[in-house]
């Protein structure tokens, strides 16, 4: 029969197993948190630095169709349209998108704001952008999800290259 001090020994050594494994799967939990906690930090900073997205003549866009479409009575309509996180896409440099040189152009038209969740492809607003050597041009823009929606008369706004002007900032 085991003594009382063997018993106790053998629980000891039980339970201090059981501590140091739980002290392994928290460092591999704090290890993951840190990358998981890095990688959220890097959206929230994307998140902040697209802010409201582009701004025409000191109004940001998304405004500036949100007036739009309230004032035409289309539904949904207001806070629909976030900034584009350059971070999420494979657009190349966003000056370059803006003046549809983008590596990932969609057809006849641009995505120049995103959905409230900055997704582009969910609720985007369309244009086409049109560049010379001194000038640029959005005009003709689209919801393409409502297609029954006419923002045509949305616009135009025209920009003297380069892009980044006081008419227009991205």
């Amino acid at each position: 029969m085991p003594s009382v001090v063997g018993l106790l020994e053998r629980c000891e050594v039980a339970a201090r197993r059981r501590v140091d494994g739980l002290r392994e799967e928290t460092g591999r939990i704090q290890a993951g948190l840190a990358v998981a906690d890095k990688g959220w930090q890097k959206w929230v900073i994307a998140r902040r630095r697209v802010g409201r997205g582009s701004r025409i003549d000191g109004a940001p866009l998304t405004e500036l169709i949100d007036g739009f479409e309230i004032a035409a009575g289309m539904q949904p309509a207001g806070d629909a349209y976030g900034g584009l996180i350059p971070e999420f896409f494979r657009f190349g440099p966003m000056q370059n998108h803006f003046l549809r040189r983008s590596t990932n152009t969609m057809g006849p038209k641009t995505p120049v704001l995103g959905g409230e969740c900055r997704e582009w492809e969910c609720w985007p607003l369309m244009a086409r952008i049109i560049a010379t050597a001194d000038l640029v041009t959005w005009d003709s823009f689209e919801q393409p999800h409502r297609t029954a929606r006419d923002c045509t008369a949305f616009g135009p706004f025209h920009f003297k290259r380069p892009h980044k002007t006081k008419r227009c900032s991205l």
